[in-house]
């Protein structure tokens, strides 16, 4: 829960370790349902996440699925990281994982009110090519359509083909 943060702001495996990039991005989007639900959320922790998460997108160039879900979580709060989605969006082959949370925060970041209007203009004009590249990652076989993970992604975060489906769906819907 709440308690588990470390001092850095993020969550990690084990307490006073490195935080990760997942897990923060869990416990945040975590926080944000609960107090969308009416639960009472610590303000200062979400502080403290947003700020990690902040400085895992700025170091989050290497992991693209990573930084994806994290830029989806951080337009969550109405927050946005250029150069972050610079990076992702630039991306010569990008995951299936990587483009359906692209396209969530790309969605969410339309709306970002702090944003000028030419960078939601930027961001409306890249939705469409996102939802575009994801549409043609599609597979389909005798039970119908998937999202294929790579083989690499089999026992990680973004699990296999069903997982990866289901976000997918999630983003297009």
């Amino acid at each position: 829960g709440q308690r588990a943060q470390h001092g850095v702001g993020a969550w990690g495996w084990q307490s006073g370790g490195r935080g990760n990039e997942f897990l923060t991005g869990y416990a945040l989007y975590a926080l944000h349902t609960a107090k969308r639900l009416g639960y009472p959320v610590e303000n200062g922790r979400v502080v403290n996440a947003l700020q990690a998460v902040e400085r895992m997108l700025t170091d989050a160039a290497n992991d693209r699925d990573a930084a994806a879900y994290l830029l989806y979580v951080y337009a969550l709060y109405g927050r946005w990281n250029d150069p972050a989605f610079r990076a992702i969006a630039t991306d010569k082959k990008p995951t299936a994982y990587t483009l359906s949370f692209l396209v969530r925060a790309l969605a969410l970041g339309r709306n970002i009110r702090n944003l000028q209007p030419s960078d939601r203009e930027r961001l409306g004009t890249a939705l469409p090519r996102a939802l575009d590249a994801l549409r043609n990652m599609q597979k389909r076989d005798a039970r119908g359509v998937y999202w294929e993970a790579l083989p690499s992604h089999a026992w990680i975060w973004q699990g296999g083909s069903v997982e990866l489906t289901a976000h997918v769906l999630e983003s297009l819907v």
